[in-house]
């Protein structure tokens, strides 16, 4: 990792306007205080993270601390049962338990996702009451960047963990209709806290190509 590397250049491509590569996205949560759809739910305490637009991330306490979206939450019922794509910087402090990190519900129903690292320290994605998880782990104490990409409903999941691809799998149907609360740092009404750090988090309607990856991971 180029963690604290080059943080001029991340702080001037802010102040230009700058969104990084790869920026068709339909939401860029920067986790650095200046994201004018999430509603802090706790204290905000804000460390040095590897996405080099701000160079901060948030960091979560693992009890209180995570945010509400609702003004987001109408991007996940945009993608239906389409491809999307998840991209973030995660590290993790404490796995004791599981560690929401986005969620539009509990993952029961077609109509809603959550996105959460285990207590065994894999990433898992639940919809429709099925849950897919990472080959490889993600606790080691550093910072990671995870891609969660799906081509569409019944289609194809891949994780790629710090650029590399991890594992495949086959995706649940889904539909993802709910308009409600969307959750960033915990699972749904603000479940299972994630405890460590998050930047950089990026939702698409779109599967991402390996070079775009490529390119988000590069980005630090």
């Amino acid at each position: 990792m180029n963690l604290g590397l080059n943080l001029n250049i991340d702080r001037a491509a802010s102040a230009n306007g700058g969104t990084g590569p790869v920026s068709d996205f339909l939401t860029h949560y920067l986790m650095d205080g200046s994201d004018a759809n999430l509603t802090a739910v706790g204290t905000e305490s804000y460390v040095a993270a590897p996405e080099l637009l701000d160079a901060q991330g948030k960091s979560h306490d693992g009890s209180t601390q995570y945010a509400t979206a609702n003004p987001d939450s109408g991007i996940w019922a945009t993608i239906g049962d389409g491809a999307f794509s998840v991209a973030l910087w995660l590290s993790s402090a404490d796995l004791a338990l599981n560690r929401g990190i986005l969620a539009t519900g509990d993952g029961s129903l077609a109509s809603n996702i959550r996105i959460r690292i285990t207590s065994a320290g894999v990433m898992q994605l639940t919809t429709n009451g099925t849950a897919i998880t990472s080959s490889g782990t993600v606790d080691d104490g550093t910072f990671n960047h995870i891609v969660i990409t799906s081509s569409g409903t019944g289609g194809t999941i891949n994780y790629y963990i710090d650029g590399a691809f991890d594992t495949t799998n086959t995706m649940p149907a889904y539909n993802f209709t709910d308009s409600g609360s969307l959750w960033v740092g915990s699972e749904d009404s603000g479940g299972q806290p994630f405890n460590g750090v998050l930047d950089g988090i990026r939702v698409y309607n779109k599967v991402l190509s390996t070079g775009e990856i490529s390119a988000l991971f590069n980005y630090q």
